[in-house]
């Protein structure tokens, strides 16, 4: 609880020191924009000013935490934006002290730029943190749980003996593994005739623990990966299964697997694994 009430603090303080940087480029950026009014509303070039400095913070912040799942046009159309809202700003305190030092002007104009880059960028690492430490997405979505399916063994009679597996234990501060049942004491046959069991009973299927991996392509995202192994196989697949598959950390698999459970791209099967929709 306390690296969760850390981590939201960070969160709140770095959103509310952004809005204040936020306010005073507006400002400096409306006044740019103000020349080239004309007989237009002096409202244009403060939607315009608002508008340039939540894209560059977007950008930004989309670039950091979801990296590697999308284009190189996030990162590209952050730079660009960033160098405009700079330039912006050292243009309004040219106009403004023009007998000032070029050289401090600039210094003192990148402040807006660079916080609203590392802004953007501290905070998608944080989010990617929290969701890999609290079981959460960046929305406070609790991630799903598979439940293991019960584990069914027989006797020397031949008599089907189930034994309930424990339920998983779900936290969202930090994982808990789930105890380990203990191993079923089996009863000694009390007649030596064989006891007739229908013909329905019959080992439940285990949950295949890893595929081959052939056909995945290693350079998509992980999103991407995890469904292709989906698709290879008709069997259910758990996230131990998977991230063996694709030699990658589980908890990356995990939460993969609650975004497409999310999109209702893939559906729990009933033994515990995870199927294609």
């Amino acid at each position: 609880m306390k690296n969760r009430f850390f981590i939201q603090t960070l969160l709140g303080l770095l959103i509310f020191a952004y809005l204040f940087s936020l306010i005073i480029s507006t400002a400096h950026l409306s006044q740019v924009y103000r020349l080239y009014d004309g007989s237009l509303s002096p409202y244009v070039s403060l939607g315009l000013a608002v508008a340039l400095e939540l894209t560059a913070f977007l950008l930004s912040l989309i670039s950091t935490s979801l990296r590697g799942q999308v284009s190189l046009w996030a990162p590209v159309g952050s730079t660009f934006a960033l160098g405009l809202v700079w330039f912006g700003n050292f243009y309004a305190m040219r106009l403004t002290a023009p007998d000032q030092p070029i050289l401090i002007t600039g210094l003192f104009s990148c402040f807006v730029p660079l916080s609203t880059m590392l802004v953007g960028k501290v905070l998608g690492d944080l989010f990617s943190l929290r969701e890999r430490l609290f079981g959460q997405d960046a929305t406070g979505t609790t991630l799903p749980v598979a439940t293991p399916a019960p584990v069914i063994t027989q006797d020397a009679t031949g008599t089907t003996l189930p034994v309930a597996a424990p339920a998983p234990v779900i936290t969202q501060d930090r994982p808990v593994t789930a105890p380990t049942a203990p191993p079923a004491t089996l009863p000694a046959p009390v007649s030596p005739r064989p006891i007739q069991e229908p013909a329905s009973a019959t080992l439940a299927p285990a949950t295949p623990r890893a595929t081959s991996g052939a056909g995945v392509d290693r350079s998509a995202p992980l999103d991407e990966q995890v469904l292709q192994v989906l698709r290879s196989t008709d069997q259910p697949l758990d996230a131990d299964a998977i991230a063996l598959t694709l030699i990658t950390n589980q908890e990356d698999v995990k939460a993969s697997l609650a975004r497409h459970y999310r999109r209702k791209q893939v559906r729990i099967h009933p033994s515990g694994g995870y199927l294609i929709s």
